[in-house]
């Protein structure tokens, strides 16, 4: 299930995506506000690389942060799915010789980068 166009994204790039994989439009100067979400500025960068304001949420760094994604997954009933995607991106990381119990640790223990890889790979998909 893994999407392979999200594995290059990292940092506010892949905040951006998963903001607007949630829901919010992105029109090149703006993530225009969806959820209830006030209106997220993005300042010109260099060229046309934009650099993201602090107002964008930081899913990829920032644990606290993914809990409106994760009420989104649920809302969408996308649990299982993004467990699953979880899994696959955490699996390489896991000693081959893992048990189940360890298995389900290496999850918990994922990093909010994972974590939001695998939202937005479920999200994305959601909408195919």
């Amino acid at each position: 299930m893994t999407d392979s166009s999200t594995a290059p994204l990292s940092g506010r790039a892949l905040d951006a995506k998963l903001a607007e994989a949630m829901g919010a439009k992105w029109d090149g100067h703006f993530l225009c506000a969806a959820q209830g979400w006030p209106l997220l500025m993005v300042a010109n960068g260099e060229g046309d690389r934009p650099t993201y304001s602090d107002i964008l949420p930081h899913y990829s760094t920032d644990v606290s942060a993914l809990e409106p994604v994760y009420e989104e997954i649920e809302r969408r009933g996308l649990g299982t799915e993004f467990t699953a995607e979880l899994s696959l991106l955490i699996w390489p990381e896991l000693p081959d010789s893992v048990r189940y119990d360890g298995y389900a640790w290496g999850i918990l223990r994922a990093t909010p980068e994972q974590h939001a890889r695998a939202a937005l790979s479920v999200l994305s998909q959601e909408g195919r």
